[in-house]
């Protein structure tokens, strides 16, 4: 019925050009039918036809809009028509079977308005608040109201319905958090959680985005070092250079201005190689009661226990007022050959340019026994260049040719200030396992050790405290060793734990 009755109605429309109150769009069209070529069309009812002329029937009506977006009324019925006409450029009748030219169709009406849009200034649509909130508009301010957290920019809405600021206790991430209630303002996070700088995290770790437990080789300081990879209470002390924040930071165990200092023989701090403070090692030799690992780390040169001993008489040690090994001075007198300074050094009792002689080897002769005048054979032995039978007619321990030659580093005998045959003093570093009196006498830089070689030259290590072997800084870099920490000496980057080596110096990745 409801169809029917616009049927009726149309054709009374038709006919006394009464307007209409609804459109060819409504649920059938009362003749032909309207195609929109628009992107955007609506509907609604058109306006009443014109009447034609002559008795013909009903003529049909098509329109075409070009228009990029037109809201468009539907067309009015025609009058009764004849032959068809074309009544304007954007609408064309059909043929009719009557007579008279058909109507004009009506205007085409408004539209309906536009939906709701999240800049109108308008609470409409899903919003939970003017323009925000809700399914289409962004998250709403703290403050405002909402249905939900995912309304609020702070992902949290209380029970009133409203919008709450962040807080470090709300259980949402949020805010300037890395993760759920951490970072940001709020605490550090824990391994494991998300984060995006080092500072997010509680040990100072941040890789691929999660907090990663603190270690001592990761090439960033984190945890409590004070440089990277060093200092604090987990890891190794740190170079010259390194920033420290205490002196127990440092391998020198002095920070001046939080930084490492360079170990002194001044600094009141055992450190580098001393066995005491600012004694043994590379600096001076320690007194009595000092630590030491060596007799060349004591004035007394007599180290016993890793304590620098009182000199004795029986140590085995020229010390003391001793002008021989355990003779002269406050000890017994010395033997023919042994260095004298006065004549009670001497069992001879003769002290004859500052050595222990016989009479007759201060007489100025040369006498029976003696290879030169005052010298060789029974007396002490001649100085360079002096007649000689034998190589201990010699100082120089070395007899060629008649004549006592001069100490060198290749004559196969332990002379001169040498250490040991041909090596220490004055000639090459001794290698590992013969005797030194000082560091410098060694290759390795190490004299000393257990006994049975308490002044051996030792092998190097890596915890020697002394750059040796083919280490590019003390115990670090080089094929055996670990690599280096910031600023330390490197030749390439695998000498240094950043695995960068800039002008020789170790630098942070």
């Amino acid at each position: 019925m409801k169809h029917a009755g616009r049927l009726v109605g149309a054709s009374l429309c038709a006919l006394t050009a009464v307007a209409c109150p609804f459109g060819v769009d409504d649920d059938y069209a009362l003749s032909g039918s309207a195609t929109p070529t628009s992107t955007s069309s609506n509907t609604s009812g058109g306006g009443s036809g014109g009447s034609g002329s002559g008795s013909g029937g009903s003529g049909a009506s098509t329109t075409t809009t070009t228009s990029p977006s037109t809201n468009t009324g539907g067309q009015g019925s025609g009058g009764a028509g004849g032959a068809s006409t074309t009544a304007n450029s954007s609408s064309t009748t059909s043929p009719s079977s009557g007579g008279g030219d058909s109507g004009s169709g009506g205007e085409g009406g408004n539209g309906p308005p536009p939906g709701p849009a999240c800049d109108d200034d308008t609470l409409n649509g899903t919003e939970t608040d003017v323009d925000c909130g809700g399914q289409a508009c962004l998250s709403c301010e703290p403050g405002k109201d909402c249905r939900f957290g995912a309304d609020c920019d702070s992902r949290v809405c209380n029970n009133q319905g409203v919008c709450e600021l962040p807080t470090c206790a709300d259980g949402v991430r949020n805010g300037d958090e890395s993760d759920v209630d951490c970072a940001g303002d709020c605490a550090l996070c824990l391994t494991g959680q998300d984060c995006t700088l080092p500072g997010d995290c509680e040990t100072g770790v941040c890789q691929s985005g999660l907090c990663r437990v603190a270690s001592c080789t990761n090439n960033n300081r984190n945890g409590n070092e004070s440089d990277v990879d060093c200092g604090g209470n987990a890891c190794g002390r740190c170079a010259a250079l390194a920033r420290c924040n205490s002196k127990n930071d440092c391998s020198s165990s002095v920070c001046t201005a939080g930084i490492c200092a360079a170990a002194t023989c001044s600094d009141a701090s055992k450190n580098a190689r001393e066995t005491g403070v600012d004694c043994g090692g590379d600096c001076e030799p320690c007194s009595d009661g000092d630590p030491c690992t060596y007799g060349g780390d004591c004035v007394s040169g007599h180290c016993d226990g890793g304590v620098c001993r009182e000199p004795g008489c029986d140590d085995g040690i020229q010390n003391g007022a001793e002008t021989g090994v355990d003779c002269g001075g406050d000890c017994g007198g010395c033997d023919n050959g042994f260095s004298c300074t006065v004549s009670g050094d001497c069992l001879s009792e003769v002290c004859a340019e500052d050595l222990c002689t016989v009479t007759s080897c201060a007489n100025d002769d040369l006498d029976d026994g003696e290879t030169d005048v005052d010298c060789g054979g029974v007396c002490p032995a001649c100085d360079d260049d002096l007649n000689c039978e034998l190589d201990a007619d010699c100082q120089s321990g070395h007899c060629a040719a008649g004549l006592c030659a001069p100490p060198n580093c290749e004559d196969y005998r332990k002379n001169g200030d040498e250490s040991d045959v041909d090596c220490g003093g004055s000639c090459p570093r001794c290698p590992t396992a013969v005797a030194c009196t000082t560091h410098a006498d060694c290759a390795s830089s190490v004299c000393g050790g257990p006994a049975p070689l308490p002044n051996a030259c030792l092998a190097p290590t890596c915890r020697d405290r002394v750059v040796n072997g083919d280490e590019t800084d003390v115990d670090c870099g080089g094929s055996e060793c670990g690599p280096c920490g910031l600023w330390q000496t490197c030749r390439d980057a695998s000498d240094c734990q950043g695995s960068i080596c800039a002008g020789s110096r170790c630098d942070a990745p």
